[in-house]
């Protein structure tokens, strides 16, 4: 099993999610502030701060991307599909989506979780090795946002990533980066980790 955290979004947030099925849309909520993304392909939506009336879309961004190899030089994209309907606590306060590879062998839990004093979201990714034979993780992106004429400051290894200063997104982890890939906000981790396999010899 391997974790990493992402820190993201201004607002005391709640989070909601309108039909408990895996097409329905996740949307996290903090005063004027929403976020909204869609489990069913994992892709982010938009960032919306009504008090401002602005709206930033997020261009259907990738909520999570993983590649997997022996060697850097030679990665494969792992293909991820919903494992089910999204899990909702009863408060509200956090939303669990899982996901599965297409031949079985990685599993992912994504959560996303309302601070209960900071007005910040957290998104946490668990990846899981449920086959038999060793994975290597070469690459992670936490969150691939085509943000088009935004303005981005900031950024790199440890620091913030600020959008139109009203936004602004993090990777809480040694090996993370937060930056600008062109127009496209990226959350990137190279952990190079091997998670033990959970699944019986």
């Amino acid at each position: 099993m391997w974790s990493v955290v992402v820190v993201a979004i201004s607002g005391s947030l709640v989070l909601a999610c309108p039909a408990a099925h895996a097409a329905a849309e996740v949307r996290v909520q903090a005063g004027s502030f929403v976020y909204t993304m869609r489990p069913d392909g994992m892709t982010a939506e938009s960032w919306v701060n009504r008090a401002a009336g602005t709206r930033l879309s997020l261009g259907h961004g990738s909520e999570l991307e993983v590649e997997t190899g022996d060697s850097p030089e030679s990665p494969t994209r792992v293909v991820l599909e919903p494992d089910g309907a999204p899990e909702v606590a009863r408060d509200g306060g956090m939303v669990v989506v899982r996901l599965r590879s297409a031949d079985g062998l990685l599993a992912a839990a994504v959560t996303y979780v309302a601070d209960a004093e900071w007005p910040v979201m957290r998104k946490s990714v668990t990846l899981s090795n449920v086959g038999k034979a060793p994975i290597r993780l070469l690459s992670v992106v936490l969150g691939r946002y085509a943000v088009g004429n935004a303005q981005l400051e900031g950024g790199e290894r440890g620091f913030p990533l600020y959008i139109d200063q009203r936004y602004f997104l993090s990777l809480a982890h040694p090996a993370g980066f937060a930056h600008a890939e062109g127009r496209e906000m990226v959350l990137r981790q190279y952990p190079g980790a091997t998670p033990p396999s959970r699944s019986p010899r």
